[in-house]
C-alpha cells in the first residue's frame, strides 16, 4: 500500500474525528 495514501486517509479520519467532537462541544 502507498504510504502517502496511507497518511492521507489518516489526517482525514483525524480530521473528521475533531469536527464530531467540535460538534458535541457545542
Amino acid at each position: 500500500m502507498n504510504l502517502s495514501v496511507e497518511v492521507f486517509i489518516t489526517k482525514l479520519q483525524i480530521s473528521m474525528t475533531e469536527l464530531d467532537t467540535s460538534e458535541y462541544c457545542s
